[in-house]
């Protein structure tokens, strides 16, 4: 069963905006710079979207203590924000993929991952594999 069965109109067009926002920015900071830090979009109660990221205090600050930060902040607006999506790139046993991690106020919770590769001469080209992306319920973290 798809999520979208049960999420609300708003949910599902909220979570769509945020992840074509969210791919085109990690797929530019992919392209550029072969990686990215873990950001974060909202869109507020009024319906205001906003991309953010974490600072480190350092440039060696690990990926995962980024996540605990930006989870940290969102959790501090919930109350300010309907959706929120954070958006880190991962490695797994089948290769690297970004990863969106998308909240509802509405209690509606999905992980997407879309898988993708660097190709063509010196592997300079990003491709992204659409058709391997997959969704599923998970857990709230913030919204909780």
């Amino acid at each position: 069963m798809s999520w979208r069965q049960n999420a609300s109109e708003q949910t599902q067009n909220d979570f769509d905006d945020m992840y074509e926002q969210g791919l085109n920015a990690a797929g530019s900071f992919l392209q550029d710079y072969k990686e990215f830090a873990p950001f974060h979009l909202t869109i507020s109660k009024s319906g205001e979207k906003v991309l953010g990221m974490a600072v480190a205090e350092n440039e060696f600050e690990a990926s995962k203590n980024l996540l605990d930060l930006i989870h940290q902040g969102l959790r501090q607006k919930r109350d300010e924000v309907r959706a929120v999506m954070v958006v880190s790139n991962v490695s797994s046993n089948i290769g690297d993929a970004i990863h969106f991690r998308a909240e509802h106020e509405s209690g509606t919770a999905i992980d997407i991952f879309v898988p993708y590769q660097f190709k063509g001469f010196l592997k300079k080209k990003l491709y992204l594999l659409m058709e391997s992306a997959s969704t599923q319920p998970t857990e709230k973290i913030i919204f909780d």
